[in-house]
C-alpha cells in the first residue's frame, strides 16, 4: 500500500512538472488556455486515479474495524479512569481516617477501606479497622466515619488483631 501511495504522488509531481514546463514554452493567447486546461484535466485524472481502485466492502470493513478499536480505546480508558478516580478516593481516605485516629491519640491503626461506584464515582462503602482503641477512641471514630464519610455502623468492623 505504501509502494502503491509513493508512485501515485510520484507520477502526480512528475506530472505537475511537466504541466508546468510545457506552460512555460506555449506562448500566451488560445494555445496557453487550451494547454492550461489539458494539464488541469490532466493532474484532476491524477488526483483521483486512487479512487477508482476503491473496494467499497473494503473501505466499509476498515471504517468498521476503526470504530470497534477506538470504541475499545474509550471503554480501556474509561476503565483506567476509574482505577485511577478508586486509588486516589482510597489513599485520602485512609489519609484521613489516620490523621482523625492520631488527633484522638491513637498509635497504631490498621485501615482497610471497600468502595463501591455509585453512578462514575466510587465512593467509601465499608471499612475494617484494626488497633487497640479505648472505648471513647472507637465511639469517635466510629461517630466520624458515620457522619464524614457515610459509612454506617453496621458497615464498620473492628478487631484488635495487629494494626498497620
Amino acid at each position: 500500500m505504501i509502494d502503491a501511495l509513493a508512485d501515485w504522488v510520484r507520477t502526480t509531481a512528475l506530472a505537475g512538472i511537466f504541466c508546468a514546463a510545457v506552460l512555460l514554452l506555449v506562448p500566451e493567447g488560445s494555445e496557453k488556455r487550451a494547454v492550461k486546461l489539458s494539464c488541469a484535466c490532466l493532474l484532476t485524472i491524477l488526483l483521483l486515479r486512487p479512487l477508482r481502485s476503491l473496494d467499497p466492502e473494503r473501505l466499509t470493513e476498515l471504517l468498521t474495524a476503526r470504530r470497534l478499536e477506538s470504541s475499545a480505546l474509550a471503554e480501556e480508558t474509561e476503565e483506567l479512569s476509574a482505577e485511577l478516580w478508586s486509588g486516589i478516593i482510597r489513599r485520602e481516605t485512609e489519609a484521613y481516617i489516620w490523621d482523625a485516629a492520631r488527633r484522638l491519640g491513637v498509635e497504631r491503626l490498621g485501615v482497610r477501606l471497600r468502595l463501591k461506584t455509585e453512578g462514575e464515582v466510587p465512593v467509601p462503602w465499608s471499612i475494617d479497622l484494626t488497633g487497640e482503641l479505648t472505648p471513647r477512641q472507637r465511639e469517635q471514630l466510629s461517630l466520624l466515619l458515620e457522619g464524614e464519610l457515610g459509612i454506617p455502623r453496621e458497615r464498620q468492623t473492628w478487631s484488635t488483631d495487629d494494626a498497620g
